[in-house]
C-alpha cells in the first residue's frame, strides 16, 4: 500500500509540474469607442483619425511575416489634419512611479510605414500620471516614450521596445509646472531632476504619484501617418507588493481561435490514468 501511495503522489506531482501552462498574453478583440475603465479604448474618439484591430494575414512582407503574436494587430492612421490623433488607451491602476522605477517593466512592438510626411514619427507609448499629494496643484502630466528619442526608429518592419524605470527616455507635459521638453531622461532621472529643482520633499511626492493609464499611438502634430502596434506588456507591484500585470495580444474575432497546447492531450491521458488507478484500488478493496 505504501508503494501504491508513493506512486500515486509521484504521478500527481509530475502532472502538475509538467503540464502547468505558462502565462500568456490576454487576447483583445475589441477597442471600446470611448474610455472604459479596465478595457482598451479609443483615447480620442472625437478627433480625426482611425483606430482598429485588423488581420494582416495576406498583407505579405514584414508586416505579416514578422508580426509578433498571431496575425491581428492594431492599425492606426492619422489624416492630413494636424490635430488628427489615433491612440488606444487603457485606464486602470498601474501602481506608483516609485514601484515602476524599482520593479517595473514595459514593452511593446510597433511597425511604421515609410513615406510619411514626418520620418521621425512612429507609434509612441505613454503613461498618464497623477500625484494626489502635489503641493502646487500641478500633479498631472503625460509621460511619452518616442522611438525617435531612443535610437530605435526604423520603418517597414516590426520593432520590439523594452523599457524599465532606469532605461527608456521619456519627455513629459509639465509635471509640477517644470519643463518637460527634455528628451533623454529615464523615470529614475526625472525623479532625480524633480528632487533637485523642487526640493527634497518632491522626491517622495513623485515616487508616490500614480500611473493610471497606458496608451499607444500617433499623437497630434503627426498628420498622414500609418502605424501598427501589438504585444503590449506591463508589470509592476502595488502597495501590498502584489503583482500588477498587463499583457495584450490584439486579434480580430475571426482569427481568435487558439489551438490547444500540444501537452493538453497528455494532461487528459494523465488524469484518465489517475482515475483508472483509483478504480483498481477500490475494486481490490471490495474483494
Amino acid at each position: 500500500m505504501k508503494k501504491q501511495g508513493f506512486t500515486f503522489l509521484s504521478i500527481t506531482t509530475f502532472l502538475m509540474s509538467t503540464f502547468a501552462l505558462p502565462a500568456v498574453a490576454v487576447e483583445v478583440n475589441t477597442i471600446q469607442p470611448a474610455i472604459t475603465v479596465g478595457q482598451w479604448s479609443n483615447a480620442f474618439p472625437a478627433t480625426p483619425g482611425t483606430l482598429e484591430i485588423v488581420d494582416v494575414a495576406g498583407e505579405g512582407g514584414n508586416l505579416e511575416n514578422n508580426a509578433p503574436l498571431g496575425t491581428g494587430v492594431v492599425k492606426m492612421q492619422t489624416t492630413g489634419d494636424n490635430s488628427s490623433r489615433a491612440e488606444v488607451r487603457i485606464v486602470d491602476n498601474f501602481g506608483t512611479v516609485g514601484s515602476f522605477i524599482q520593479n517595473g517593466t514595459l514593452s511593446y512592438d510597433y511597425y511604421h510605414e515609410s513615406g510619411a510626411p514626418n520620418p521621425n514619427i512612429a507609434p509612441a507609448i505613454k503613461f498618464e500620471i497623477l500625484d494626489y499629494t502635489s503641493n502646487n496643484g500641478a500633479g498631472y502630466a503625460t509621460f511619452i516614450y518616442e522611438p525617435t528619442y531612443n535610437g530605435t526608429l526604423s520603418f517597414d518592419d516590426w520593432n520590439h521596445i523594452d523599457i524599465t524605470g532606469t532605461s527608456g527616455n521619456f519627455w513629459h507635459m509639465t509635471l509640477y509646472g517644470e519643463n518637460g521638453l527634455i528628451f533623454n531622461n529615464t523615470f529614475d532621472e526625472w525623479n532625480t531632476a524633480f528632487n533637485s529643482s523642487l526640493g527634497g520633499g518632491f522626491l517622495d511626492t513623485f515616487l508616490d504619484a500614480n500611473i493610471f493609464s497606458i496608451s499607444l499611438g500617433l499623437g497630434s502634430g503627426t498628420p498622414g501617418q500609418t502605424g501598427y502596434i501589438d504585444n503590449v506588456n506591463f508589470s509592476s507591484l502595488d502597495a501590498n507588493q502584489n503583482a500588477i500585470t498587463l499583457m495584450a495580444d490584439f486579434e480580430t474575432l475571426d482569427v481568435a481561435a487558439v489551438p490547444l497546447p500540444a501537452t493538453l492531450p497528455l494532461y487528459g491521458t494523465g488524469l484518465a490514468a489517475l482515475g483508472l488507478m483509483g478504480w483498481r484500488k477500490r475494486r481490490r478493496a471490495s474483494r
